[in-house]
């Protein structure tokens, strides 16, 4: 079990992570169950923050949950528990509005090595979070430091081993020759310690709702590129009972859009809806729609002296693409994994070389990725005649060559 210590004396751990998030809580699964002592920072008290109605308020997204983040939730213990809330993605449909061309990532065009699995996964915010902070709990080797905060970075020795030291809102210090940063694209200790962020608004506020809707979506996600801005369609499963008797079917909304939707009518909305995208037939709001202004974000660094960046502490990106918190388990996976082998050789864990070998290692996959989602962006919201024709060109040529759409499938996947 996940423990709480006594504040009357120093700590002593092999990893401190700041923030228990998505990706916060799956680095420390993964640390502790490769052997470390690992403490968990969270601002915000797990007990509250996981009690129905509370937590509902909190985190209204969603995640598209790529198939190698599905490996990486079931190596921690997690994906069992959150099977019967996730919803399979079997196709991906991408068109622009008032175009026939399309790119389309069907079953049958899944790439090798991955069976019969879906592309992916859709899961709400809320039972993930639910599970994660569940494991945690219960993980052994992990100690759980919730409703507390960073209050500063002290002296960088305790008890003469060269370490981290940390002083919390509560008063208690702890250390670790290692810190991870991932409190999310706020993140205050990256911000203490003078890692510099780059940020560009998109100028688009993000809606997310979920919808039901008058036709089946057969298990597929689709991406409508609108001149006000990217629509997604994200499958869920039908509902159960309520509503209009027409409208069982369900999928979640993600409507990127210059236009500021707040406080408009959910019912206008619903209509508008219809018009951009009528191919589920007619729909209503099951819940009142959330709002997040979008950016791109980097940083300067992503590591500093016994630190390092995990997650949207250490980039942020336009949902585009639903790869953001798979990036970040990326982070977490490959960062823990680096730590265990210097850690089976006897280095320091918390070395310069190996913090170096890890943003290394990170830096081509998060640029690959920013530089993709950044430009579709840019792209698709260029009025000019003749670009459109490009793009649906293009669109429509790349649906057409199989090993290059195989190759776009392996890395929305994960792979």
């Amino acid at each position: 079990m996940s423990r709480v210590r006594k504040p009357s004396k120093n700590m002593m751990f092999d990893i401190v992570i700041l923030g228990g998030g998505l990706v916060g809580a799956v680095a420390a699964l993964k640390a502790a169950q490769q052997g470390f002592e690992v403490a968990v920072v969270e601002s915000r008290a797990f007990d509250d923050a996981t009690s129905g109605s509370k937590m509902n308020e909190k985190d209204m997204r969603t995640t598209a949950v790529a198939y190698g983040s599905v490996q990486i939730l079931d190596n921690v213990g997690v994906w069992q528990d959150l099977a019967r809330h996730a919803c399979p993605i079997d196709n991906i449909r991408v068109f622009e509005a008032d175009s026939a061309a399309s790119l389309n990532f069907l079953e049958k065009d899944r790439p090798h090595g991955v069976g019969n699995h879906p592309l992916g996964y859709m899961v709400e915010n809320n039972p993930l979070r639910q599970a994660l902070e569940k494991a945690l709990k219960q993980q052994k080797g992990v100690t759980l430091f919730d409703g507390k905060t960073l209050q500063e970075f002290k002296g960088e020795a305790l008890e003469g081993k060269n370490v981290r030291t940390l002083e919390l809102s509560s008063g208690e210090v702890i250390a670790a020759p290692l810190v991870i940063g991932a409190e999310g694209r706020h993140s205050p200790s990256r911000d203490r310690l003078g890692i510099q962020t780059h940020s560009k608004p998109y100028h688009q506020t993000a809606l997310v709702a979920s919808v039901a809707h008058e036709k089946p979506h057969h298990n597929t996600a689709f991406e409508v590129f609108h001149p006000l801005g990217p629509l997604a369609f994200l499958p869920f499963h039908d509902m159960d009972e309520g509503g209009e008797s027409s409208l069982k079917h369900r999928s979640a909304i993600v409507w990127s859009s210059t236009q500021d939707l707040k406080g408009r009518d959910t019912d206008v909305l619903a209509r508008e809806l219809e018009e951009i995208f009528p191919y589920l037939g007619k729909l209503s709001f099951v819940n009142k729609p959330a709002h997040y202004p979008l950016m791109k974000q980097t940083v300067s660094s992503y590591i500093s002296h016994r630190y390092a960046l995990v997650g949207d502490a250490a980039h942020v990106m336009h949902p585009v693409a639903g790869q953001g918190v798979n990036l970040g388990w990326r982070d977490a996976v490959i960062l823990i994994d680096l730590v265990a082998s210097h850690k089976a050789l006897g280095l320091d864990i918390g070395s310069l070389t190996l913090l170096k070998a890890y943003e290394k290692a990170r830096q081509r996959d998060e640029r690959s990725m920013l530089f993709v989602t950044d430009r579709l962006i840019w792209l698709y919201a260029q009025p000019n005649p003749m670009l459109k024709m490009l793009r649906n060109a293009g669109m429509d040529l790349v649906d057409r060559i199989s090993p290059l759409k195989k190759l776009l499938m392996r890395k929305a996947m994960g792979m």
